[in-house]
């Protein structure tokens, strides 16, 4: 219960991360057509929190991937 909880927070979190990443990718060729200073206000209003929240996200994943890693292993050890 435990292994099957941990891999769904996992993907859970790799997702989240995952979706600003790629949110920031789709929306690139409209921001190229942005003059400097529209561009400028809009990533410094629009993405305030992108960096905190997603910067959480990651390093979650990343943990929460590197425990289901543990946890698999020495479930797999107790079956040996």
């Amino acid at each position: 219960m435990l292994l099957r909880g941990c891999r769904f927070v996992t993907l859970l979190l790799a997702a989240l991360a995952l979706t600003m990443t790629s949110a920031h990718l789709l929306e690139m060729p409209q921001k190229m057509q942005y003059g400097a200073e529209i561009y400028a206000a809009v990533n410094t209003t629009l993405y305030r929190y992108f960096a905190e929240v997603g910067g959480v996200y990651t390093v979650g994943a990343i943990l929460s991937a590197g425990v289901l890693a543990f946890l698999v292993r020495r479930n797999r050890a107790t079956f040996l």
